[in-house]
Parts: structure tokens; C-alpha cells; sequence
């Protein structure tokens, strides 16, 4: 967590918008670099694109994996499918290079979200979520 820095300036537009376009880079399991950005989830769900109801079904799945060793104890096939729909769209949307498509028609310079590896797409959504609980934890407090 960042030490509390005093307040002695207003930030400017042009700050805030570096800020929240800042990427990053993430080395895959499967030995793939991209560089992605965080994305905020909240704007997903309330602009529709990922809906409130299959997020929270996302994050007790995810949170399951996360207790269990094997990730698989009382998962079932439309959790896991409706999870893994999530996740795509995560890494449709935050994974800047290479670009990642949702179109089965995207062009050679492109690769489709579903010819990604299952664990480099689990990877991607762990390092958005990972974000979202820094951003969130000075709030928790």
C-alpha cells in the first residue's frame, strides 16, 4: 500500500487519464508476454457488457477454485461455462497486445480469445482481479 502523500496539489485531467490508461506487462504460463491494462470492472457491469447477475456467479466460482486444491469441488458444468465466458470477455477487453478478438473472423494480426489457453486466460483474469482488491483496499478500511 502506497504511504499517504500529502495533499498539496489538484491533479490535472491529463493525469488521470495517463493513470487510468497505464498498461502493464504479464508473463502467460505458457510463456506468452502481453501487455494488458487493469479494467474496471464496475464500468463492465454497468455498461451492460459483462451483466451484474453472471459476475457474481463468476466470483463465488472463482472463489470456490480458490479454496479448493483441485479448483473443481462443487463446480458445475454451467458455473464453470458461465465463468469461462467472463474471463474471455476480461481478457477480450484488458489484453491491448496482442490484440485479442471476440470476432471468429479476426484478421492474422489478431488471435481469437478462444485460441487462447485455458491457463493464460485464467492468468489474465487473476492479475485484473488482483488490481481490483488494490484499488478496493484503501475503501476497506
Amino acid at each position: 500500500m502506497n504511504k499517504k502523500q500529502p495533499i498539496n496539489k489538484v491533479s490535472s485531467a491529463s493525469d488521470w487519464k495517463q493513470k487510468s490508461m497505464k498498461t502493464y506487462f504479464l508473463a502467460l504460463p505458457s510463456g506468452t508476454v502481453i501487455e494488458y491494462r487493469h479494467l474496471r470492472i464496475m464500468d463492465c457491469i454497468a455498461s451492460g457488457y459483462i451483466p451484474l447477475n453472471l459476475f457474481q456467479s463468476v466470483m463465488v466460482t472463482s472463489d470456490k477454485m480458490t479454496k479448493d486444491p483441485n479448483g473443481w469441488d462443487g463446480i458445475n458444468q454451467e458455473d464453470f461455462t458461465l465463468f469461462m465466458r467472463v474471463v474471455r470477455k476480461i481478457a477480450a477487453v484488458t489484453v491491448i497486445s496482442p490484440k485479442v478478438s471476440e470476432d471468429p473472423n479476426c484478421s492474422e494480426d489478431e488471435i481469437h480469445v478462444n485460441d487462447i489457453p485455458d491457463e493464460d486466460l485464467i492468468a489474465v483474469f487473476g492479475a485484473v482481479m488482483a488490481a481490483q482488491s488494490l484499488v478496493a483496499e484503501p475503501f476497506r478500511k
